[in-house]
């Protein structure tokens, strides 16, 4: 998903929003107006996003994820080699892995809908050697899912435990 924002008249917000609401409800526009006004700019382009969705999968403080390595800030991919990364198996196929910490918002209960993520990053430190060190404020849409297994050097992390045990 890129970074590009799209401004979009209220207008067209409207007439997105509106087929949300059952036909019963005479007078829409007061409600499609009170939404709009109780959303900021990032929360309104979420719940815009969702709406678009067939199915989403809620986060949850923990999971593991993927984020493409273009959706991260300039300060990450300047502090990380991506090949290094790649390496080390922190990424693949132009994916970065890191663990939901929670959500970006001052509140003490984690929201999965709220339009940003604090992610604990899995980089390598000075020696080379993989740590999680980096936290990144990510937008949510921009996150996948993925299993532990799913993240190279876990995965081989379990292949080389499983060998040795066969060893001995």
């Amino acid at each position: 998903m890129s970074r590009r924002k799209v401004y979009l008249p209220i207008e067209v917000v409207r007439s997105i929003i509106e087929p949300l609401f059952v036909k019963s409800v005479t007078d829409r526009k007061f409600i499609i107006d009170g939404l709009i006004g109780m959303l900021d700019d990032n929360s309104l382009e979420m719940f815009l996003s969702l709406t678009q969705k067939k199915s989403y999968k809620e986060l949850n403080v923990g999971d593991y994820i993927k984020i493409k390595h273009t959706n991260v800030s300039k300060k990450f991919t300047d502090t990380y080699l991506l090949d290094k990364l790649e390496d080390n198996g922190l990424m693949k196929d132009g994916y970065l892995y890191g663990k939901i910490l929670n959500d970006s918002s001052w509140h003490s209960n984690f929201n999965p809908y709220y339009p940003t993520m604090n992610i604990e990053m899995y980089v390598y430190d000075s020696s080379g050697k993989v740590a999680v060190a980096d936290h990144e404020n990510v937008n949510t849409l921009c996150i996948e899912h993925c299993s532990k297994l799913e993240i190279p050097y876990f995965s081989l992390q379990e292949i080389f435990k499983g060998e040795s045990s066969k060893k001995t």
